[in-house]
């Protein structure tokens, strides 16, 4: 049996950047759903000699309220529905991003259990298919500990364990900042677990046997350094090591420049890339007219950003793939805030989320 793993696609209308194709779909929307493409066509094709299991490890969508977009909703699940046809299983685990609301009984994903060949994990479960264990732990703000140590009692093998929490030290942003949360990776019992696949975060990344799956494209400058794909597993021929398989979304990069001879296309930029220019003393014309001579430039898809020399404080990088909290936090520390309180700040924004 094979698994295909992947994590954090967070299907959404993005605005920089994007354009309305002529299928009435915006542009960065598109993106993602071709890449889900390509983990369909995969998965399809590894389908024709063996079973397989495609499991998505949370934060199906972007938007953290019921105030979803509905033709990105109608989309996507029109795309699992389609794809149920070809009859492989499919498992939807629950990311923080798929609830509702914090009271964690309301989720965005609850109609995809109207698809055929479709599972979503919406509690605590472990399901047993051709022998092997595969247990799911959806993102919760309780007990994780004591739920992840209800399955951990298991002599099956192989057997495996999925979940979308935060994990100390995880490494996000494209400085690798390592995160401060509230579970370690002995938590996740990867002395049980063969191998743990965590979403969450959008980096992949590994703590011995405790894989963070990371997601399946880059979604804005703060993930330019990162890797992007999913993961396929021979539960058979070789169950504790999952091969990599990058995904053709487009991808971010940065330059900062101070002189003309500095203003270039990044070796591997593809038209479809993203560029974010930081030009010290040389005008956003003048950048734009020497990019524009590469045949590869497309202007619409770059950013450029004029500095002065006396700027003294930098623009902080903010990423989605943050936890919420890291991300006002960075806000709030570069705003202005005069004698206000930061801590009380960051306190009541994180009441109001």
């Amino acid at each position: 049996m094979k698994l295909v793993i992947c994590s954090d696609l967070q299907f959404n209308n993005w605005q920089e950047f994007s354009k309305i194709l002529p299928n009435g779909k915006n542009s960065r929307f598109q993106d993602q759903l071709n890449v889900l493409d390509e983990i369909f066509e995969v998965s399809i094709a590894l389908s024709k000699d063996d079973d397989v299991i495609l499991v998505h490890t949370g934060d199906l969508f972007e938007s953290m309220t019921e105030k979803i977009d509905k033709a990105v909703f109608l989309d996507v699940f029109n795309k699992f529905s389609e794809f149920s046809k070809e009859g492989v299983a499919t498992i939807l685990l629950l990311g923080n991003h798929d609830f509702i609301d914090k009271t964690e009984t309301r989720n965005i994903i609850e109609p995809f259990k109207e698809i055929k060949t479709l599972l979503v994990v919406d509690k605590p479960m472990v399901q047993v298919v051709n022998g092997v264990g595969l247990n799911f732990v959806p993102y919760t703000r309780q007990d994780f500990i004591s739920k992840v140590g209800s399955l951990a009692n298991t002599s099956l093998k192989p057997t495996y364990l999925f979940t979308h929490q935060g994990i100390n030290g995880a490494l996000t942003g494209p400085r690798d900042i390592p995160m401060k949360e509230d579970y370690n990776p002995k938590d996740f019992r990867p002395d049980v677990f063969d191998i743990v696949f965590n979403g969450h975060f959008h980096k992949p990344q590994n703590f011995g046997n405790l894989q963070i799956v990371g997601s399946g494209l880059q979604k804005d400058f703060g993930e330019r350094n990162d890797e992007k794909g999913y993961w396929i597993l021979d539960t058979g021929k070789d169950p504790k090591h999952p091969i990599y398989v990058k995904t053709n979304g487009p991808r971010f990069y940065k330059i900062e420049i101070s002189k003309e001879e500095e203003i270039y296309l990044p070796k591997t930029f593809r038209p479809c890339d993203f560029l974010w220019v930081v030009s010290q003393g040389i005008g956003s014309d003048r950048v734009a007219e020497i990019l524009g001579k590469n045949k590869d430039t497309n202007l619409t898809n770059i950013r450029i950003e004029v500095v002065s020399e006396r700027v003294v404080k930098t623009r902080t990088e903010i990423s989605i793939s943050m936890p919420a909290k890291e991300q006002i936090k960075k806000y709030v520390d570069y705003c202005d805030t005069g004698d206000l309180d930061k801590d009380k700040l960051l306190e009541l924004a994180m009441n109001k989320y």
